[in-house]
């Protein structure tokens, strides 16, 4: 597969939210950290790396004792949700950082205009970031470099869109709403700080000889995708493989307690059972057994044959 640097290893957290929190604040980012015309500081992936590094302390012992992250995540959330109560959870229990608001919406005339997602901050600079966060997976459907080429799973997203929606939502403060929240906190104007997250993955022929969205971070987390009519080309006899849930798309897969591991025919056979009943993608993990664990190599879409149209 893709021969990019594509995790940063959680592998030693044994709690799955743990080992997703440490994904969120470690992997690297989707975009790079400066992307012209747009008025946002993308947070880097050196800044990232560094939080790890101080948080790593704060991430064990919340391993050790998760009853406090437990309590704070409901059961069932949509994943873009999911990971934003996760990044919540870790600007307000922080060491580093004070969770000034979250979630704060901005009414007139009782019509809701946005929502601010966070406003941290950092104890150590006193500097206040607003901060808009988001989690996405995106396909390559052209080879192409251009932001709307680049289509979620189940063909009713792309980055163009999302992109626009963010550089909106980082606007807020240069309302006169903004304003009043300043005011109303007692807080200098925030620097505006973009937390993009997830994966960009490539159709499997063109792992080696891709083309990446423009303005990326070139060190993003990747997979490749594969439509139905193709899938019978790559999982092999000797591959393992798992379904990944929502639930498990954030962070990679270290261990398969419960999980149904599939090889080559037994693949291919709950593809296309998958397939006859509903059109909805699905994300296969390739694992392999390492100290008796089953640990995730890579991570890959199967895809409808009319895909991107949406489902």
């Amino acid at each position: 597969m893709d021969d990019r640097p594509n995790h940063t290893e959680h592998h030693q957290y044994s709690h799955p939210l743990v080992a997703e929190l440490a994904w969120i604040i470690g992997s690297e980012p989707l975009m790079q950290s400066k992307v012209p015309g747009n008025p946002s500081h993308c947070l880097s992936g050196d800044w990232y790396a560094e939080q790890l590094r101080l948080h790593s302390d704060w991430l064990l012992d919340l391993d050790k004792n998760p009853e406090a992250l437990l309590s704070f995540m409901p059961d069932k959330m949509l994943l873009g949700k999911r990971f934003e109560r996760l990044v919540i959870f870790w600007f307000d229990q922080s060491p580093y950082f004070e969770l000034v608001i979250s979630n704060h919406s901005i009414v007139e005339n009782g019509r809701t205009l946005g929502e601010i997602d966070l406003v941290v901050r950092e104890i150590a600079s006193n500097e206040v970031f607003h901060i808009e966060v988001a989690c996405k997976f995106y396909l390559s459907s052209l080879n192409s470099s251009k932001w709307d080429s680049w289509i979620g799973p189940n063909g009713n997203d792309n980055l163009g869109l999302k992109m626009d929606k963010l550089k909106k939502q980082l606007n807020m403060f240069n309302t006169s709403q903004g304003t009043d929240i300043m005011l109303d906190l007692s807080i200098p104007k925030p620097d505006p700080s973009l937390m993009i997250k997830g994966y960009f993955f490539h159709h499997f022929s063109h792992l080696f000889q891709h083309k990446s969205p423009t303005l990326c971070n070139t060190n993003y987390c990747s997979g490749w995708f594969s439509k139905l009519s193709e899938a019978h080309i790559f999982p092999g006899e000797s591959g393992l493989w798992i379904e990944l849930q929502k639930d498990s798309w954030l962070s990679t897969i270290h261990n398969s307690a419960g999980r149904e591991v599939f090889t080559g025919a037994v693949l291919l056979e709950f593809i296309n059972t998958h397939f006859k009943n509903e059109k909805r993608a699905i994300l296969l993990a390739r694992v392999e057994v390492r100290e008796h664990v089953l640990l995730e190599v890579d991570r890959g879409f199967i895809v409808a044959d009319n895909w991107p149209l949406s489902n």
